[in-house]
């Protein structure tokens, strides 16, 4: 019979910890439910926020989905008034925007949302830089996105 002396410790892990253990793991089959995972935690101050959101933002920008679903949480949900998040998601937008253009057009519906989702970001937003997104589009043939980021600039 053995002694529990030799037996390996177990140390229990905080919920915190579980979370970012197997964030990963959850991202990898379905990214809407590892959003979920961060989205779920409780409220905290805004500082603290922006700290979790800066280590949640660095884990998820490997996942697409989970990239912008996040920002969209932290920036449509809980209004976030960080300008780096607003910013952050306007250029997740007008990156996918850009793609599903690119070639034979892409599904004119995706960029319908797409377009819709970028244009109410930035009109609604005080917050978003719109210098740094015109640098993006200077030379694209997004003229309606232009003019809206041209009347922001201040």
């Amino acid at each position: 019979m053995r002694s529990n002396s030799s037996l390996p410790s177990v140390s229990l892990s905080s919920p915190e910890d579980l979370v970012w253990r197997f964030a990963d793991f959850v991202l990898e089959k379905d990214q809407e439910l590892g959003v979920k995972i961060f989205t779920r935690q409780g409220k905290a101050e805004e500082s603290d926020l922006q700290a979790w959101d800066e280590k949640v933002l660095n884990l998820v920008q490997r996942y697409p989905d989970a990239h912008v679903a996040y920002l969209e949480h932290v920036v449509l949900e809980r209004q976030s008034t960080a300008e780096k998040f607003h910013t952050q998601l306007a250029f997740l937008y007008l990156d996918r925007l850009q793609e599903a253009t690119k070639g034979d057009g892409g599904d004119l519906q995706t960029r319908r949302e797409l377009a819709v989702k970028f244009q109410s970001l930035v009109v609604a937003s005080d917050l978003v830089n719109p210098s740094a997104l015109l640098s993006k589009i200077d030379k694209s043939e997004m003229h309606h996105e232009r003019a809206i980021l041209h009347g922001k600039v201040r």
